[in-house]
């Protein structure tokens, strides 16, 4: 998928600033100045609570930081794509073939069986799609009294949409079942063609238009195309994958940290109109996304702990480039719906920081049970 950009005149009293890639000379408006200071301060911020941090006790960050290292080094990227949105567009162009890659290497894990095994699972792929279409929309309808229409419109597009692709990837981090993760970002991806429609007319009133055929080649170029060559290079190349897991995690960190930089690079110019209320935005969302995932693990609990990661992860980490391939196609004349859909991107990055914290503190309480041939890989 390709992700829209939008160009605004300046408005207002301009500034003159320098930007550190090759020393360039630019005049910006003066609220784009203001929004790059603010970023500054929140990077120099975060940097001196990290000096003060280490000097208190170096072992207790040093474990903190190993434990969390992968959502760090994701939240980096954000500040890096608002930092520098000009260099993330760099490679925007090319997030498809990103995510393609990503789930290559992810997949690399998981055996043919396994992934049939998780789709013939009907009774967790039913409760996903529930939570995944149905609970995570209505929590969504908490927008309407706090935002004006189109932002409202905005956030319901973004909370209606499937499972990302990078959710086999998370559910990977989070040690849930990773075939199970990518049934569910195949089956969402399907039904949303009809899901996404209905619940944009029913809760806002708008007729979306839904590229059908080129969701229907996305999904192929991005998950059916590195399943199969994933595949292939098992049968065909003899070596002991297992040890390739360490550099394959690299690889795919590296990927994500592009994907990330370079999706939210395309919404800079659209959020920094009004930075107070983008950031309420991500405030709401991370809240429906912490009552999605409380309510997923209440409802899949009973399948085991893995598989109930799995759904749990598909349920609130959404699709924020189809979300905003949609947004642009059916608003083009008001860049007002890229914000919600930037915060979507944003909060689900940032909420993954206290879902592992729960994941992890559930994992260590749960009793030792069958996990209803819950045999994933590792």
């Amino acid at each position: 998928m390709h992700v829209l950009f939008y160009r605004f005149s300046p408005v207002g009293d301009n500034v003159t600033r320098y930007f550190p890639i090759g020393n360039k000379k630019m005049t910006v408006p003066r609220s784009d100045a203001s929004f790059g200071v603010a970023v500054q301060i929140l990077t120099l911020s975060t940097l001196v609570s990290a000096i003060l941090v280490s000097s208190g006790d170096l072992r207790w960050m040093s474990t903190h930081i190993s434990k969390y290292f992968t959502l760090l080094v994701v939240v980096l990227s954000i500040v890096l794509g608002f930092a520098l949105p000009q260099v993330g567009s760099l490679w925007s162009g090319y997030l498809t073939l990103l995510l393609a890659f990503l789930m290559f290497f992810v997949t690399l894990s998981i055996e043919p069986y396994e992934v049939a095994r998780a789709a013939g699972n009907y009774p967790i792929i039913l409760t996903g799609l529930f939570t995944t279409f149905v609970l995570v929309p209505v929590l969504a309808l908490s927008a309407k009294p706090f935002f004006p229409e189109i932002i409202y419109a905005g956030t319901t597009l973004a909370l209606c949409c499937p499972s990302a692709i990078v959710s086999s990837f998370w559910t990977k981090v989070f040690k849930g079942d990773i075939a199970t993760a990518l049934v569910m970002s195949i089956v969402t991806n399907l039904v949303s063609i009809v899901s996404i429609p209905a619940t944009m007319l029913i809760a806002v009133g708008t007729v979306l238009k839904v590229p059908v055929a080129s969701m229907m080649i996305n999904l192929t170029e991005i998950i059916l195309i590195p399943i199969l060559a994933s595949y292939l290079l098992r049968r065909f190349v003899h070596i002991n994958w297992s040890r390739f897991g360490g550099y394959g995690s690299r690889v795919e960190l590296g990927i994500l940290v592009l994907i990330v930089w370079g999706s939210t690079a395309s919404g800079v110019a659209a959020v920094r109109n009004n930075v107070s209320q983008f950031a309420f935005l991500n405030a709401l969302m991370v809240g429906i996304f912490a009552v999605a995932f409380t309510s997923t693990h209440f409802l899949t609990m009973r399948f085991g702990h893995k598989k109930a990661i799995s759904i749990e992860i598909s349920t609130t980490v959404k699709n924020a480039a189809l979300s905003l391939v949609i947004g642009v196609a059916t608003f083009p004349k008001d860049p007002q719906i890229l914000p919600p859909l930037i915060a979507n991107l944003i909060a689900q990055n940032l909420f993954l920081f206290p879902a592992k914290a729960i994941t992890e503190r559930i994992a260590t309480r749960a009793p030792v049970a069958p996990e209803q041939s819950d045999e994933t890989t590792t």
